[in-house]
């Protein structure tokens, strides 16, 4: 089950700058091919703003974290799906915005179209932000034609901008999705799959989007042998066309200051605990969320960062995996709440809502690199290179 190992770097200097020609392969084989110049040494960031305390300092080890064009990564919008109606828009809004920003971008989107589920007649779907069913053939329809807005819209104003589209859902709900998980894993990567095939009747769609795998996973969802479950079905797909599946993850209550960082075998900590009646239902460790988003071999984390205290929570995961699994978790991007947060207090006046918990992209994203940055044992992990904020889709 373990993967992701990091072979053949190739760094050439020019100045200030270094390309960097990287190969990420798994046990399934070299997958994944970036290149990208970035600034060398690391820069160093003064991250200001609403809770924000770290400073970003270069060290002396020679690694060089992913990070493409600007520093930190501009951010682009990820969305509950509440209705799919005007999906084009919506794409041709996300195309607008990363056309308009200088240079080719590199963007990241996360459609989160909630719970798992399976209807009476057997078909596996979601179940909607709004309470509707949704098919997985309506699901892969929808993000056709999200992406063909996408494609539209960055064309004519002359971008040539991409997009990576993380289709997605959570490992949340009831006793429906105990019984169909490994099943809806299995399906999803299926689905991934058949959006990939239907891009390609659209020309010049598949060199600029690309759908992958998503799933929102959190501790106080369900106990960890659901989404464990729905990882195994995705996994179980050996079709070579397969993507890779992005964790969007949160570490609820784990530890702020634990491992040390100290190279040594740990016990992991332990996270979240569902208790009813005064009675443990189940837990959560540290081990349990690093096992999910990063111990299969088509996972990757996308954490969650909402405030300094979840960066420090994923940057002691990465540290307890690299003392226990001699690999750091290697981080592909972070994900932010603050659109969602704004939306929830123009519709609730007066109320205090997301406190403490709606952190700009910007700073979610040098929160979790400045953590990951400044430990020689979790340094190797710093492959950031997106920067998404959720907020809800309500349609037009």
């Amino acid at each position: 089950m373990e993967k992701h190992q990091i072979g053949d770097v190739g760094l050439f200097t020019c100045g200030l700058l270094v390309v960097v020609n990287l190969v990420i392969g798994t046990d399934n084989g070299a997958r994944v091919v970036d290149q990208v110049t970035v600034p060398y040494p690391p820069p160093t960031v003064e991250c200001t703003g609403n809770g924000c305390e770290s400073t970003i300092v270069s060290s002396n080890w020679s690694y060089i974290p992913l990070v493409a064009n600007r520093f930190p990564p501009p951010a682009t919008n990820s969305y509950y799906i509440w209705t799919t109606q005007d999906f084009w828009g919506l794409g041709c809004d996300i195309g607008t915005k990363l056309g308009n920003l200088s240079g080719d971008q590199d963007g990241f989107v996360f459609l989160d179209f909630g719970n798992p589920n399976q209807d009476s007649q057997a078909r596996l779907g979601t179940i909607l932000y709004n309470q509707s069913p949704i098919s997985t053939d309506d699901i892969a329809s929808a993000v056709v034609v999200f992406s063909q807005g996408f494609y539209y819209c960055s064309q004519i104003i002359g971008a040539t901008d991409s997009l990576k589209i993380a289709v997605g859902t959570n490992s949340s709900g009831g006793t429906v999705t105990d019984v169909i998980a490994f099943q809806h894993g299995e399906a999803w990567s299926n689905l991934v799959i058949e959006i990939n095939d239907r891009f390609l009747d659209y020309q010049g769609l598949t060199s600029r989007v690309v759908a992958v795998g998503g799933i929102n996973v959190e501790p106080n969802f369900n106990p960890v042998y659901v989404p464990q479950h729905w990882m195994e079905g995705y996994n179980s797909v050996t079709d070579t066309r397969r993507q890779v599946v992005y964790v969007i993850g949160s570490a609820d209550e784990c530890p702020l200051d634990f491992p040390p960082s100290i190279l040594g075998t740990y016990t992991p900590g332990d996270c979240f605990k569902k208790y009813n009646g005064g009675v443990l239902v189940y837990k959560w460790t540290q081990e349990d969320i690093r096992n999910i988003s990063w111990g299969f071999a088509m996972a990757w984390p996308f954490p969650e960062i909402y405030n300094s205290a979840t960066a420090d929570q994923w940057y002691r995961i990465s540290l307890l995996s690299r003392f226990n699994h001699n690999s750091p978790m290697y981080f592909r991007g972070v994900i932010t709440q603050l659109g969602a947060c704004e939306q929830l207090r123009e519709q609730n006046p007066g109320v205090q809502i997301c406190v403490g918990t709606d952190y700009a992209p910007n700073n979610g994203f040098l929160a979790l690199y400045g953590r990951i940055q400044s430990d020689q044992y979790t340094v190797a992990g710093n492959h950031l290179k997106w920067s998404t904020d959720i907020r809800n889709y309500y349609g037009p």
